[in-house]
């Protein structure tokens, strides 16, 4: 299944039926990218279902969920033979550190002050931190994401939406103005996770570096 991520990237996480050949390990996806070589980034960093299972696909009935501090849940699943009810489900979860952890880059900190509920057309201001040594450059970027919403291999929550981001006075202060989408066709009412993406130096296979972790909001009318 694919999970959306907060720097725009796809997250193929196994196949979305039952299969005894299915894959078991993730890619990673930018549509921004169209040249081959850089359009998917495998990682062997999916661990096994659990013990005596590693050659075992988690296949129909598995989820993948982006959390809040950018890293991917991924459970359940069902048994990779024909009969549903010869073997047990899957009852067992690995997280997976997508490539923007390689290296263990310095990440954006959005700091307290936003508001948990948030209207459309709306614009906020925020300060920012790192959690390390900041990168000589800073350039920005924000969105939206769906909180998971899965079931039988398909997250019907995913849902990525761009964020227009400016500079508020000197960018010494690290202050920052986002501009909620107006259209509640582009982002439902409810809630959502926002990020904030630094594109400096990101790893290889990473589009941008996210936050620490997502703010967490209620969109409303």
């Amino acid at each position: 299944m694919a999970v959306v991520g907060g720097n725009r990237r796809l997250v193929q996480v196994g196949p979305d039926i039952r299969m005894a050949d299915g894959v078991r390990y993730a890619e990673f996806f930018d549509p921004r990218d169209a040249s081959p070589t850089a359009l998917r980034y495998r990682s062997d960093e999916l661990p096994p279902i659990g013990p005596g299972t590693e050659e075992a696909s988690r296949a129909y009935h598995s989820i993948a969920i982006l959390l809040d501090d950018a890293r991917i849940l991924v459970a359940g699943g069902d048994p990779v033979s024909t009969d549903a009810l010869a073997e047990p489900f899957y009852r067992t979860y690995r997280l997976l550190r997508p490539p923007y952890f390689d290296g263990n880059p310095s990440r954006p900190r959005i700091d307290p002050g936003l508001p948990f509920e948030m209207q459309y057309g709306g614009q906020y201001e925020f300060t920012y931190s790192w959690t390390g040594t900041p990168p000589a450059q800073e350039t920005m970027e924000a969105s939206l994401t769906g909180f998971g919403s899965v079931t039988h291999g398909f997250d019907q929550g995913g849902r990525f939406v761009p964020l227009a981001l400016v500079v508020v006075g000197d960018p010494s202060a690290r202050r920052l103005r986002v501009t909620l989408p107006s259209n509640p066709n582009l982002a439902p009412p409810g809630p959502f996770m926002l990020w904030l993406v630094s594109k400096h130096n990101p790893p290889l296979g990473a589009r941008g570096v996210p936050c620490e972790r997502a703010h967490k909001l209620i969109l409303r009318a």
